[in-house]
């Protein structure tokens, strides 16, 4: 009995130590995006795109955590029509099984427009028992009229994955949404 624990002891730290030093390699690969002091708005534009690209304030969650996501506003400004669309963008990283996010809903429970940019295997390499790391990049389209109704108030978002439980709510704070349509009227103008 007492050869059983020890061994089951011995067990339980190699593979906790092989996890541990894969996700440590998972973070050298990946790192972690620096948090910026002061939260920033870039506008990216050159002569040839048909829009301007507005990148919104950069939150990150759970860095101390296994499963980390990121997000931020992007809008896109049309420099014929300046027709804006915004898009609310995650970068979920986690570890285990497959999650296969594919819908998402608004506060209010109305569907939004789900957009999926990408699904990667990091690694699982060294993983042990608790599987491979993942990244699913995804996104909502929200509408310009819905950001400005809730610019004082910020809005929240829930994404559905494939399997029941599995789900994500993101909400972007009044500062995001602030920044982001001032950024959005100061480009316009600034163009016009």
């Amino acid at each position: 009995m007492k050869n059983t624990l020890i061994m089951g002891a011995i067990f339980y730290v190699v593979v906790m130590s092989s996890s541990c030093t894969a996700y440590l390699e998972h973070i050298r690969q990946i790192g972690h995006p620096p948090k910026p002091e002061q939260p920033m708005v870039q506008i990216k534009d050159d002569q040839f795109e048909r829009s301007a690209t507005i990148v919104g304030i950069d939150v990150v969650t759970g860095l101390n955590d296994e499963n980390y996501h990121r997000y931020f506003l992007r809008s896109w400004v049309d420099k014929q029509t300046f027709a804006v669309t915004h898009q609310l963008y995650v970068n979920l990283h986690y570890r285990g099984d497959w999650k296969f996010f594919r819908s998402v809903s608004s506060q209010d429970a109305k569907p939004l427009k789900f957009i999926r940019v990408r699904r990667d295997v990091i690694t699982c390499r060294e993983s042990g028992y608790y599987g491979c790391w993942h990244v699913e990049d995804f996104g909502a389209i929200i509408d310009h009229r819905t950001l400005q109704e809730h610019r004082d108030v910020g809005y929240s978002v829930k994404f559905h994955s494939r399997f029941a439980g599995d789900e994500l709510i993101i909400a972007v704070s009044s500062e995001q949404i602030q920044r982001q349509l001032d950024a959005v009227e100061s480009y316009v103008k600034g163009y016009r």
